[in-house]
């Protein structure tokens, strides 16, 4: 029977991958695949939805895409968590309430995978060591679709977090030894000296930091967008494409069409000034 055989694995690369089987390199097509994009997060959630009598609250769908940090894994067990919390209370809104409480409840499931990992990273006799702070700020930092973000880039979510401006050299010593096997190692650095580039070992341990940031308090409601084309917008890929596609007939507010990614087989259309009318995705 014809058949195709799919080889799965978490690695740096193929090499990693295949590194006790070398052998089965010349039968393998490698095929990358980068973390999703925020529409199709979005739509995993419609599909469930639709099968459902709930609806979801204000914000709370932009709230479980911005956890999940492109692992569809975390949308699913959020979803769940969420979906069950909202039957136990017996209500068909998902409220921002329900979905914190989705949060305690997986935190608490999957506090043996990850608590370890977390508890020895963050761990220090010094009360003022804010390994914990710089952490959560490594987990807030703006990333490229390999989950790869500079030194630079946590600046900014450190010193919202501190609540006072800080520079790289506050926390240098921090991503050093969060590199270093007394701390897991957490982090793992790639990179030249002017290009270094860091990322979590674990990719799933990064969403498990922000939401316990969260019910710590270390992260105010106010840092979600109060929409999800915010979040769209913000991200680098849609900015670089000049695609549109007309997905809705539903007049936009703001009368402007919104970029979406290629698809096969669809070509751009005009811009929507020049067809006269703008809609929302």
């Amino acid at each position: 029977m014809p058949a195709t055989i799919i080889l799965v694995g978490v690695a740096e690369n193929i090499s990693q991958l295949i590194a006790d089987h070398e052998s089965i390199r010349r039968a393998l097509t490698p095929i990358k695949l980068e973390r999703m994009m925020d529409f199709e997060l979005s739509e995993i959630i419609d599909t469930r939805l639709k099968l459902t009598p709930f609806q979801l609250g204000p914000n709370v769908r932009n709230k479980i895409i911005k956890l999940s940090y492109g692992l569809p894994y975390y949308v699913h067990m959020l979803g769940k968590q969420a979906f069950k919390v909202a039957a136990i209370k017996k209500q068909l809104s998902i409220t921002n309430e329900v979905l914190n409480s989705a949060m305690d409840e997986f935190l608490e499931d999957t506090e043996q995978f990850y608590y370890d990992d977390y508890h020895n990273a963050v761990t220090s006799n010094q009360t003022d060591s804010q390994f914990r702070e710089v952490l959560l700020a490594c987990a807030m930092a703006n990333r490229n679709e390999s989950g790869l973000f500079s030194a630079t880039s946590v600046i900014e979510p450190l010193s919202q977090i501190l609540e006072r401006e800080v520079k790289h050299a506050n926390f240098q010593r921090h991503l050093t030894e969060f590199m270093s096997d007394a701390r897991g190692p957490i982090l793992i650095r790639r990179g030249s000296v002017r290009q270094r580039r860091y990322r979590f070992t674990d990719p799933m341990m990064q969403p498990y930091i922000l939401m316990r940031g969260i019910r710590e308090g270390l992260i105010p409601e106010a840092s979600f967008p109060a929409d999800c084309d915010a979040i769209w917008r913000t991200r680098p890929f849609w900015r670089s494409q000049p695609s549109f596609r007309v997905t809705s007939l539903r007049p936009s507010p703001s009368h402007r069409a919104y970029p979406t990614p290629p698809q096969p087989g669809l070509s751009p259309l005009p811009r929507a000034q020049d067809r006269g009318r703008a809609f929302r995705l």
